[in-house]
């Protein structure tokens, strides 16, 4: 699972010298599709050089404005399908959300695993309203997961009642 986190942050970090605010959120749909929502706030500039930070901040602001964020080609990367992003805030400092849809939660993190290069198994069962869950990962040593029981390289997260959207 570490590999998975580093992945994430390190892509927030691909643009240089931006310090920035990353929210991801993952909202299951009642029909199991999964929308990966990123929020990325305050981003600016941290580079010693006028000059550099005024370069970083346009080449973000443009690769915005034009559709194609680096974090937009990192959902692209792992799966994600009807990839959007738009500005909430145009000036310094920036912010931007960015979306991309997933078939279903198992898409979504097989996706991730497969660009992280982590030998994992994931398994979503369905039985009515209750979803659950199954991940599994080959490469997890047992002493980096306590109190997983028996089986510390298996981790199950029931996801107990998918309701409707209120839209």
């Amino acid at each position: 699972m570490r590999k998975a986190i580093l992945i994430l942050v390190m892509t927030a970090a691909l643009t240089g010298c931006l310090e920035k605010d990353v929210t991801q959120t993952l909202y299951l749909e009642a029909d199991g599709s999964v929308t990966w929502e990123v929020l990325e706030r305050n981003v600016y500039s941290s580079s010693d050089s006028a000059e550099e930070r005024a370069r970083e901040e346009r080449e973000y602001f443009e690769l915005g404005i034009a559709g194609r964020p680096t974090i937009l080609d990192a959902l692209a990367e792992i799966g994600g399908t009807d990839l959007r992003c738009e500005f909430l805030r145009e000036q310094r400092p920036y912010s931007l959300r960015a979306t991309a849809r997933f078939r279903d939660l198992r898409a979504a993190l097989e996706g991730l695993f497969e660009a992280a290069e982590i030998d994992a198994e994931v398994e979503l069962v369905t039985d009515g309203a209750r979803r659950v869950l199954t991940l599994t990962a080959a490469d997890v040593e047992p002493e980096s997961a306590e109190g997983a029981g028996d089986d510390p390289a298996l981790l199950e997260l029931s996801l107990i009642h998918i309701s409707e959207p209120t839209r």
